[in-house]
């Protein structure tokens, strides 16, 4: 008795007439698998020194600054008669 070839069906795209063997690949690609850290990788935590930062210079100049254009202002407007501190 002779024996059959079972014969499958081309992927979609594939030329016509094109035959996929028994040896293709699976329709799915298998998942990746997570690696995992070293054991000894590990981070050490550094806190910042305690001072003034210029976070608060920044803010200390913003607010000497605008307290200097307020009174300025109002100098301007006080030569009018209509100045708040200023008459």
């Amino acid at each position: 008795m002779a024996k059959k070839r079972a014969l499958r069906r081309a992927p979609a795209g594939a030329e016509p007439g094109a035959e996929a063997s028994a040896e293709a690949s699976p329709a799915r690609t298998p998942k990746a698998k997570s690696k995992k850290k070293p054991a000894g990788a590990e981070v050490e935590v550094v806190e910042e020194a305690a001072g003034e930062g210029i976070d608060t210079g920044i803010a200390v100049i913003t607010s000497v600054l605008l307290l200097a254009a307020c009174l300025f202002t109002d100098a301007l407007l006080g030569m009018f008669g209509t100045g708040m501190f200023f008459r």
